[in-house]
């Protein structure tokens, strides 16, 4: 006959804080930042369920009579497979928040059509532009200029020449003196100079002409685009609709809160697994 365990023996150091709830807290359980595991430790296995005879399962992973840690992961493990969606989605009830004696909450949304407006905006700028420079310059210098000589040049000349005659006689190469000529020359040369010479006339630079400068040209900037007005509002509506009193609300609402996630949904739900469905 196999022997019965009670829960109480196979967690042996649940009062250690080295039980169930120490491994189910460290995987994905809803309360796990919210409750620590020595107070349902205590609650599940010491007040609860400890003196329970232990389910088949864990029997079989019984070593000398003690659950070790490897055995407490699998059942962890099995648990969260079978129950941790329905345990994730009553445990989020509880943060529910709500008006107890309103049964009727409606909000109506209603957008307008889209208005559409297009626009479209140019600004064009039409440069046509011609400078004109006329040249003319003339620059004109007269010259009336006079030089000349005026007056009596006088020169008096006094020359004497002399000149000695000789003969050579046949077969001989020297001269015989035969005597001097002399020559005088005396009297007064007069010049008058009376001369004027005259510069007269123009002279004319000039420069003609013309210098054009055109620039023509366009000049456009466009705009253009959409703009979209949507209008829209938002109606709400809660209370209570008539088919219920708020007294009758109030009682659901005690009635609510009699329930417990714990003690309700999932000690229940550990001891299908854990526990012999006998007492």
């Amino acid at each position: 006959m196999t022997q019965l365990y009670k829960l109480n023996e196979v967690f042996s150091t649940w009062q250690a804080n080295l039980a169930l709830f120490d491994r189910l807290n460290l995987l994905d359980v809803p309360w796990k930042d919210d409750i620590g595991s020595m107070p349902l430790n205590y609650e599940y296995i010491g007040n609860r369920s400890g003196d329970k005879y232990c389910a088949p399962i864990v029997t079989k992973l019984l070593l000398n009579g003690v659950l070790p840690t490897t055995s407490i992961n699998t059942l962890c493990n099995i648990l969260l497979a079978i129950y941790n969606e329905n345990w994730t989605k009553q445990y989020a009830t509880l943060s529910a928040e709500y008006n107890p004696i309103e049964n009727y909450s409606m909000t109506e949304a209603m957008t307008n059509d889209d208005t559409t407006i297009t626009f479209g905006k140019t600004n064009t700028l039409t440069r046509n532009t011609t400078d004109t420079e006329t040249p003319n310059t003339t620059e004109t210098r007269t010259d009336n200029l006079s030089h000349g000589k005026t007056g009596t040049e006088t020169r008096t000349p006094l020359t004497t020449n002399t000149t000695d005659n000789g003969i050579t006689g046949f077969n001989s190469t020297d001269d015989v003196h035969t005597g001097t000529t002399t020559v005088s020359a005396s009297g007064t040369d007069t010049m008058t100079h009376n001369t004027t010479d005259t510069d007269t006339g123009t002279v004319t630079t000039g420069v003609t002409g013309t210098v054009t400068t055109t620039g023509t040209g366009t000049l456009t900037n466009s705009d253009s685009g959409t703009e979209t007005h949507s209008h829209g509002y938002n109606l709400t509506r809660s209370g209570n609709i008539g088919v219920t009193t708020s007294q009758q609300m109030l009682q659901s609402e005690h009635e609510l809160w009699k329930w417990n996630f714990f003690n309700d949904v999932v000690f229940p739900d550990i001891d299908r697994v854990l526990t012999l469905m006998i007492y």
